[in-house]
């Protein structure tokens, strides 16, 4: 019976196919070459599945670890939605942020604010209202 999957394996699996190597994966995720080499056998044995090829230049998707590209980076997108709110959580940080500006000030000085809140607090929305008028939050 194989080894269950292990969920840092998407990881490595994504690093592997944005890389096309062992040494590009291994750099980006602070691992071993023979580390990252190991969790793409495991994988594929854990799969029953053949997902990359290997050439002299590296590592290619098969056909099959193309299709399932795309369904590793919805896995890690959620997994680190899990994390970020997880840790927002453990901050106690939840709910939504209203503002009520000037287009102007919007788009030059709160786009980059938020984008920088957010990714400190991701389980907090912020709208943004952007009016010339006086609006009522």
């Amino acid at each position: 019976m194989a080894a269950p999957l292990d969920w840092n394996d998407i990881r490595v699996f994504l690093a592997v196919a944005e890389h096309g190597t062992t040494l590009g994966a291994s750099r980006e995720l602070a691992v071993s070459q023979s580390t990252v080499s190991r969790r793409i056998a495991a994988m594929e044995e854990a799969t029953g599945l053949h997902l990359f090829d290997k050439r002299r230049t590296g590592y290619a998707l098969t056909e099959t670890g193309r299709g399932l590209l795309e369904t590793a980076r919805t896995t890690a997108a959620a997994m680190q939605e899990f994390r970020d709110a997880a840790g927002s959580a453990r901050r106690g940080l939840t709910g939504t942020v209203r503002l009520a500006t000037n287009e102007t000030f919007a788009s030059r000085v709160l786009d980059r604010a938020v984008a920088a809140f957010h990714a400190e607090y991701p389980s907090v929305r912020v709208d943004i209202i952007a009016s010339p008028r006086r609006v009522d939050l």
